[in-house]
């Protein structure tokens, strides 16, 4: 996630100095909203990992409370992929996207 975001940025900073009048340096106001549009844009792009990790991670929902042992929900990386898919459609995979850009 870091990498992309650094990497759209940098990006960004090429793109504008490339563009802006008089090849200076871009200000604080465009520096700003460079950032702003790398982190959205690495976020967006990565954000589906999380939740597919975040998913592997749950354990069944119909576990019941004092048992000594919960078996995972998900068997593995393709069953978290396709019940998602299934259950919610590409929704699913950006669901708690808003909240993290904030």
């Amino acid at each position: 996630h870091v990498a992309l975001h650094f990497m759209a940025y940098e990006e960004l900073k090429v793109y504008a100095r490339r563009h802006l009048q008089g090849a200076r340096e871009p200000d604080a106001s465009e520096t700003f909203v460079m950032a702003t549009t790398a982190k959205t844009a690495a976020s967006v792009v990565t954000y589906p990992f999380m939740v597919i990790r975040a998913r592997m991670q749950q354990k069944d929902p119909n576990f019941i409370a004092g048992a000594a042992h919960s078996e995972p929900y998900y068997k593995g990386l393709q069953d978290v992929m396709l019940k998602t898919y299934r259950g919610e459609g590409m929704r699913g995979f950006y669901k708690g996207l808003y909240p993290n850009l904030l």
